[in-house]
């Protein structure tokens, strides 16, 4: 973050009320990118109890619904 290689953004509650999700987007130096959604929580008990997702597509497709939902959620 200290190099503005990462944005992130934390909404309020009282935009959207809880959301526990994760989305973003990965871009590479060749250019290449990739999107993702969700997330693992990595603890024993979350393995063993929870349901844990991950999804990632590379699709140009993919990447612009994500990014078009990462600018929407702009909060000001």
């Amino acid at each position: 973050m200290a190099n503005s290689k990462l944005e992130v953004r934390v909404l309020p509650d009282k935009t959207f009320g809880l959301i526990h999700g994760k989305a973003g987007v990965i871009s590479y130096r060749d250019g290449r990118k990739t999107s993702f959604m969700g997330g693992a929580n990595e603890s024993l008990t979350a393995w063993r109890l929870n349901y844990e997702l991950v999804w990632e597509d590379d699709s140009e497709e993919a990447v612009e619904w994500v990014q078009k939902a990462f600018r929407r959620t702009r909060v000001r």
